[in-house]
């Protein structure tokens, strides 16, 4: 497995980004895996509603990660080992635009299997991230609460999630994913006093997209309605997840430990034991 799992692609100059060779900064040849996802995901983002989400395309320069699949612990380890490199890379002044794509490449069938696949690798990657992180404490680490927002590596993330059988024709996209923004970023653009105007913007263009003529029910204001709620589009009260406190951190380690070794996950087993 390389040591890089953060990849800035750069695509060079086309009246056609599909038919653009994307350049990996890092200087290594694209695999066919990264081709087949990441290049028909700047034509995709470059035609989007969200205006964040068009300057990525339209520029075509982006930081992104192809971790594996959401139902492997493997999976969720790359995805920590890439927000560091990712953080290391960013700044909390960053511009909204500024964003992690993270895709993988599971099957989905339904908006209810995306669902569970979401929770159950954030909750895996939760479990691998409390070893050794704290939740941020600017947001809640309760799910039912107004002000709940995921916390990786010490920040507050928001992924603005995306899958083939998404609910919402501007989310849909051939493989599953998230676009990753710290949430310092959505504060900039208030103090800037941008959200607002960055609100209704997204907000019309996706009614003009969508078939039902009106805007994503479930967008809000950050700190207004869980963003649970937000992420996975279901107004479920019993949201899956659960965030671990210190006493649970040898019940933690066992448990990933057994998971690991059942996956022949080497790099987790490695990585847990040394924090044994």
């Amino acid at each position: 497995m390389s040591n890089t799992h953060l990849i800035k692609w750069q695509y060079p100059e086309s009246s056609d980004p599909s038919k653009a060779n994307p350049r990996r900064v890092d200087g290594k040849p694209p695999t066919r895996l990264e081709q087949m996802v990441l290049r028909p995901l700047a034509g995709w983002l470059g035609a989007h509603p969200c205006i964040g989400a068009r300057k990525i395309g339209l520029s075509r320069t982006f930081y992104s990660c192809i971790p594996g699949e959401l139902t492997k612990i493997s999976s969720a380890l790359v995805f920590l080992k890439t927000l560091d490199e990712y953080f290391t890379a960013s700044d909390p002044g960053d511009p909204i635009e500024k964003s992690l794509l993270v895709l993988f490449h599971d099957p989905i069938t339904t908006p209810e299997d995306f669902f569970n696949k979401f929770w159950s690798f954030a909750q895996t990657a939760h479990d691998l991230d409390s070893l050794t992180h704290e939740w941020d404490s600017t947001v809640s680490n309760k799910i039912s609460d107004d002000t709940f927002e995921l916390s990786f590596r010490g920040r507050a993330v928001f992924p603005t999630t995306f899958h083939p059988c998404h609910n919402r024709t501007a989310r849909r996209f051939m493989y599953p994913g998230w676009a990753h923004n710290l949430s310092s970023q959505f504060q900039a653009l208030r103090d800037s006093n941008q959200f607002e105007k960055w609100k209704r913007s997204i907000r019309q263009a996706d009614a003009s997209t969508d078939p039902s003529g009106i805007h994503n029910p479930f967008l809000a204001d950050t700190g207004t309605i869980s963003a649970a709620t937000q992420i996975t589009q279901f107004e479920a009260s019993d949201y899956p997840f659960i965030s671990r406190m210190p006493a649970d951190r040898e019940q933690i380690l066992a448990s990933l430990k057994a998971r690991a070794i059942r996956e022949s996950a080497s790099e987790v087993i490695e990585y847990v034991s040394s924090l044994e």
